[in-house]
């Protein structure tokens, strides 16, 4: 569920620029995916690697996915 309030957050914040004021998605399809991944394969890390680099670019840091 982390994962899925993580980028329902940032990718509010990418569309309109401001925190979302009621808070951020719990559950949906890309936390389905997550949960089956991780769960299944123990393969979610897979999905976080798109994440970490929007807020990388988003929040101007450094690093690589290689390097998270």
């Amino acid at each position: 569920m982390l994962y899925a309030k993580n980028k329902s957050r940032v990718a509010h914040l990418e569309q309109r620029g401001v925190l979302d004021p009621k808070g951020s998605e719990m559950v949906g399809g890309d936390c389905m995916i997550y949960c089956c991944l991780t769960g299944c394969a123990e393969l979610g890390w897979v999905m976080q690697i798109g994440e970490r680099a929007n807020v990388r670019m988003r929040y101007r840091m450094e690093g690589t996915s290689v390097m998270d």
